[in-house]
């Protein structure tokens, strides 16, 4: 997600930036990538008293959380043994983690 903020250089001129995302904010660090020295990474507020006009850009990164299992794509089907008499095969989906299937 891009989002943008205006604010004003004036005294007490101040933007929380964890205002700027949607959901959880705790699980990811900020970093501004323009280094104004008016940024605290520990709060995420950005004071722009007496900077000048420009652009600051900051970037938030989320680290995947351990252990990150993949995706596992998976099924049983039974009988073991098909003939040409008896075609019916029951499928039993045991994927784990998948949203979708083709």
């Amino acid at each position: 997600m891009d989002g943008e903020a205006t604010i004003c250089s004036s005294e007490g001129s101040t933007i929380d930036l964890n205002t700027l995302l949607d959901g959880n904010n705790d699980i990811g660090t900020w970093l501004e990538t323009t280094a104004s020295g008016q940024f605290d990474v520990v709060t995420g507020i950005f004071d722009g008293s007496g900077l000048a006009a420009g652009t600051y850009t900051f970037t938030y990164t989320v680290t995947a959380l351990a252990p990150c299992l993949p995706d596992v794509a998976d099924f049983t089907y039974s009988p073991d043994v098909i003939t040409i008499n008896d075609t019916r095969v029951e499928f039993v989906n045991t994927s784990m983690d998948a949203d979708s299937y083709v």
